[in-house]
């Protein structure tokens, strides 16, 4: 784990960069929500399950990134809550009016976060894991390797079946036991 460089990393922190993260991380994930939930309420299991990041969980080089994933998780447990059979509370946990709650309407919609660690992507060209220091990296995993692409898609995939449908307001880690062995919270 690498730890910021003192206070010169927060003098450098540049606004504009936050906003984009902000927009992208936070922003998105709401919005994405608060126009999908209506059809969601119509559909036979209905989950949503936002990808954060390992990275929520410890101090690091980006701030912005680290920060807002911790934010992301946040909002997953708001919504979850909110989201509930009957909560008489809104996604932003304002009080709803007695006649905005649908009598009628159970629909219990989950909301999950996968927490992916070092996952080899194409996104990610054999170089940048060269730069990343790939043998450091494996000694700080339990599992002693890098997770593929399959396996965060797997768990998505079973978060989002009827297989999990008393999973709500959780958070998981798919990291080869990074978490459990080196976070700070």
């Amino acid at each position: 784990m690498r730890v910021p460089r003192s206070l010169e990393q927060w003098k450098n922190v540049d606004a504009d960069e936050f906003e984009r993260a902000f927009q992208l991380y936070v922003l998105h994930a709401a919005m994405f929500t608060k126009y999908c939930v209506p059809l969601l309420r119509k559909s036979k299991n209905p989950s949503i399950t936002h990808t954060a990041s390992v990275a929520s969980f410890m101090i690091g080089d980006s701030i912005p990134y680290n920060v807002l994933k911790a934010a992301l998780l946040n909002y997953t447990r708001q919504s979850a809550a909110a989201l509930l059979n009957n909560n008489p509370a809104d996604m932003f946990g304002r009080p709803k009016a007695v006649t905005e709650i649908d009598e009628g309407d159970n629909t219990f919609i989950r909301v999950n976060a996968v927490c992916p660690g070092l996952i080899r992507t194409n996104l990610m060209p054999d170089q940048a894991w060269e730069m990343l220091g790939t043998e450091a990296a494996l000694k700080a995993i339990p599992s002693r390797r890098i997770g593929e692409d399959w396996e965060p898609a797997k768990l998505f995939a079973f978060l989002a079946s009827a297989k999990a449908s008393f999973i709500t307001g959780a958070t998981i880690a798919i990291d080869g036991g990074w978490y459990t062995t080196h976070a700070r919270v």
